[in-house]
């Protein structure tokens, strides 16, 4: 029986037709994880921070992303057995270290990001960008032992 993933967007993303057209059925027999790759990035601090992000899942934990995502998608059987813990600006973050120590699969997928109403309450000002920086980067060693751990025990 099929059930629909749990998600997660950002406002600025302009899924709903995006959304329409996507193969459900594709992440519940395929990925554990789906997340969404801006085709633009709207600020410089969004632009630096996600390449310091993606350079250090690259480096430490071998996975190739080219953004943290705006929109996220996962099965709901493999959320539940990550027993996510942050509540902050760590979780997206916290659930992409989580799938890839689980082994999940997880795909890429262009969104359109447009133009958000208002300020953003992580770009829009220089603490929300430091605050969520450093969540970010230190969720990224956080889980980092987990993985050096799920990798030796696969040899």
């Amino acid at each position: 029986m099929f059930s629909p993933p749990s998600m997660a967007a950002s406002p600025s993303v302009s899924w709903t037709r995006w959304l329409a057209s996507w193969p459900w059925s594709g992440i519940h027999s395929g990925p554990g994880r789906c997340s969404g790759r801006r085709l633009r990035f709207r600020t410089v601090s969004l632009r630096w921070g996600n390449s310091l992000a993606t350079f250090l899942m690259r480096v430490l934990y071998r996975a190739s992303f080219t953004d943290m995502g705006p929109f996220r998608a996962i099965r709901r059987d493999h959320l539940i057995a990550f027993r996510m813990e942050d509540l902050t600006f760590g979780w997206n973050v916290e659930m992409q270290a989580k799938a890839i120590i689980a082994g999940s699969r997880i795909v890429e997928t262009p969104v359109r990001y447009r133009k958000r109403i208002g300020n953003s309450k992580i770009t829009g000002t220089v603490r929300g960008t430091v605050l969520a920086g450093t969540k970010i980067i230190g969720t990224i060693f956080k889980y980092y032992p987990g993985y050096v751990k799920s990798r030796r025990s696969e040899k």
